[in-house]
């Protein structure tokens, strides 16, 4: 799970955009700006890749503390909210 959080928490790089930097952050502004942030393609490539790894994530680890399955299930629903432009509230 490190891993996942790790990889996609970049922290606040660029102040074009709102939230903490993660690569969902960074999907959200490309869905509302219709461009692409630093030539990366968070929106279309990133975002859906991170979606699978926390869903194979949380099927393979079950048996993982009740906080990281929690930290896991909300990233995984910030991601699905990202890809359509929605906040994760």
């Amino acid at each position: 799970m490190q891993n996942i959080v790790n990889d996609v928490y970049k922290g606040d790089k660029f102040s074009s955009y709102e939230g903490t930097g993660s690569t969902a952050d960074a999907a959200r502004w490309e869905y509302n700006s219709g461009g692409m942030l630093n030539g990366a393609d968070h929106l279309n490539n990133k975002a859906p890749q991170v979606i699978t790894r926390l869903e194979k994530w949380l099927k393979s680890n079950s048996s993982a503390s009740l906080s990281d399955k929690h930290a896991a299930q909300e990233m995984l629903k910030d991601f699905r909210n990202a890809i359509d432009g929605k906040n994760n509230k």
